[in-house]
Formats: C-alpha cells, structure tokens, sequence
C-alpha cells in the first residue's frame, strides 16, 4: 500500500512528528533557557545499579532546552513510532482512494480498512509518552495501562520497561489485524494485496456486527492478558517463579491468551485447523484439553492450596473480595474494588476463561460468531484450493 508515489515519505514524516510529540509528553524532551553551552554526555550507569534498561542514555543540555533519551525507552519510541507511521500512512491513503471511489462497494470497503488503519494510531494516542517517559506527570497513559495489567501505577513508573514492552506487544497484534484486513479486502479497491479473487462483503447485520465486537473484545483482551504475564515478571523474577506460578503464566497467561487471539485474528483458520482429521489429529485434542484447563482455573479458580501459590481465578479473587479466609482459597487483588477491577474480572477471568472453555468443549459454536464476519469468496469464482478439489475458502 506505501509502495506508491509519496507513500513512504508520508509515513516517515508521521512516525516523526509522533515521535516528537511523544518526547514532549513523556519528558524527554524540555525547553527552556538553559545557562550552558552545547554538551552531549553519555550515562552509563545511575550509580547505584538501579534501572538498569535505561543505560547507556544520552543527555544534550543545550541553551534552548534538554533532551534525555534513556536506552531502552528511546528504542520502544522508535519502534512504536515506526508502527504509528505505517499504520496511519495507510489509512490516509485508504481515505483518500475511498473520496476517489465512485464505486459503493469499494467504498464500503476502504471505509472499513480506514478505520482499521486508524486503530494503531489511536492505541498509540492513548498511551501517548508512556513508552519514553522520564516523570510520573508526563504519562497520564500510566494509569489506564496499570488497571489494565493488574499492577499499580507506582510499580510501572519504578519498573517503567514495562511501558515500552506494552505499548509495542499492542501495536503489533494491531498491526496484524490491519494487514490481515488490507490482504482480504484490497482487491476490492484494485489493490494488488492477494492473489485470490475480490471477496464479498460480509452484510451489515446485527450478526455481523456481534461477531466483530466479540472478535474486538476477544483479541483486546487476550493481549492485555498475555502482558499481565509480563507485568508479574516485575515482582516476581521468571528464573526464580515457583512450578506452580510458572504453570498458571502458561496455562492462563500464554496458552489461553494465544489460542483466542488466534481465533480472533484468524477464526476461519482456526476452524479449519480444528476440523483437520489428518496423522496427527491428536495435537488439536491435547491443545484443546490444555485450553480448557486453562479456560476452567480462569473462570473458577483452584482450591487451596493451589490458590495461595500463585495459580488462581476469578471465585478465588471474589473470595478474597468479601474477605473469605485464605483456607477457602480466597485471594486479595491488591488493592479495594473499583470499576477497572471489576472490567478486569469480567474480560480477562469470565470472558477468557469462559470463552475458552467454551472453545475447547465445542469449538464450532464457538467460532460460528467470529465466522460471521470473515469474508466469502463467490462461487462464480472459484478459488484455487476450490478449483483443487478442497472446501471453499472464506
């Protein structure tokens, strides 16, 4: 899509100015009259051996201002700023074939690849100088990613890779959606994004509309689910975690959260993968019988004591929020109830786990929603995995 005339140029100058923008909000950049020449010096260490991910830094002090760039925060706001440019470059120029269309079903398409292409960029904005921020007043995102990981904002400003990881692992997966989105749908606009032919539209319907924010809501909530994983590193060292801590970050935190976000990113994949009945049909049923251990511990929980160790779910933590003892397997979440907390424990304990419980016991009902807005491919034209002889492709 960028390789056209001024494509590329148009998402270097917005990686750019999202980049600067999120210097001034995370602070690493501040202007002022600074009573000093132009000096650059290079940190290599806070001396007391404290954050060490933020070494070797660079500090400019020059007359207008100081600019402080931190290495591995410097490196997330690059990488970050370069998926904000790609995606929004894209969706300017989907913007600008859709005024150009005169065609409804072109338009209807690009309206919704536009969209798409936004979703990267406002994933960014709401967390905008979260992943280079040098103060606690410059990242108002802190908060809102905090609630979302089940940390505090204290912990990520004093662990504050943590940003950076999340920031990037969310772009990424949206990133993927938008390409995946782009690949299926660009033959309708004359985009040479698939060899296959131009896909029909899913009809709006109410169905079509309940499979999106289902899919919406599954993918979002398997990666902040997956980033929980990563937020307990901060507390708990991976090397040095207990068997039965490692085994809820990889049944509840890795498997559960990658399965449903395959599904949700690819669910015609997925459905095709679990009907396969080829040599090995055995690996579907294990991975299946894994998902709903995983889905089950999410939705219920474990009994002491299990619960106590580190592996627990959602009746463990209501339990711990009505002030059950720790021998019925209660489990505190850390902190009073609140809205964020309770959202938390609707999506990641009740919606993921229950979703995969549902997946691994019927997994065609329960990708049968997600199926409703995957695109179809004309009978009139067939295909090259129909014109072989297999099942036709969506």
């Amino acid at each position: 899509m960028l390789r056209v005339p001024g494509g590329w140029v148009l998402a270097a100058s917005i990686a750019i100015g999202y980049a600067l923008v999120a210097m001034f909000f995370g602070g690493m950049i501040v202007l002022g009259t600074v009573r000093s020449q132009y000096g650059l010096f290079v940190l290599w260490g806070s001396g007391t051996g404290q954050a060490p991910w933020n070494y070797p830094g660079l500090l400019l002090v020059a007359p207008w201002g100081v600019v402080t760039l931190p290495f591995f925060a410097t490196v997330a706001m690059v990488v970050v700023s370069a998926g904000v440019g790609l995606g929004m470059g894209v969706a300017v120029l989907l913007t600008v074939r859709l005024l150009r269309s005169r065609r409804s079903e072109a338009a209807g398409a690009t309206a919704l690849g536009s969209v798409a292409g936004l979703s990267p960029a406002i994933i960014a904005f709401i967390t905008l100088g979260a992943c280079c921020s040098t103060s606690a007043a410059a990242t108002a995102g802190i908060t809102l990613i905090a609630h979302a990981s089940g940390t505090t904002s204290y912990n990520l400003l004093a662990n504050s890779w943590y940003l950076g990881v999340f920031q990037m692992a969310v772009l990424w997966v949206a990133l993927i959606a938008q390409e995946q989105l782009i690949s299926v749908y660009g033959a309708l606009w004359g985009a040479e994004t698939s060899p296959q032919p131009a896909p029909a539209m899913p009809p709006l319907s109410p169905r079509f509309a309940l499979g999106g924010v289902l899919r919406i809501a599954l993918l979002g909530t398997a990666v902040l689910m997956a980033m929980t994983m990563v937020a307990q590193w901060i507390n708990i060292p991976p090397f040095g975690a207990s068997a039965a801590v490692l085994g809820g970050w990889m049944f509840q935190y890795a498997l559960v959260p990658a399965l449903i976000g395959a599904a949700a990113l690819a669910p015609l994949a997925v459905s095709r993968w679990v009907a396969w009945q080829g040599r090995s049909r055995w690996v579907p049923g294990l991975l299946r019988g894994l998902l709903l251990v995983g889905g089950l511990t999410l939705a219920l929980g474990l009994p002491p004591p299990l619960s106590s160790s580190g592996w627990y779910g959602w009746v463990n933590l209501l339990l711990g929020a009505v002030g059950a003892p720790a021998s019925w397997g209660a489990v505190t979440s850390g902190g009073s109830v609140s809205i964020g907390l309770a959202l938390r424990w609707g999506f990641e304990y009740l919606l993921l786990g229950g979703y995969a419980i549902l997946l691994a016991v019927r997994p065609h009902l329960a990708l049968r929603p997600l199926l409703w807005t995957v695109a179809r491919h004309s009978p009139a034209s067939p295909s090259p995995a129909m014109a072989s002889g297999s099942a036709p492709t969506q």
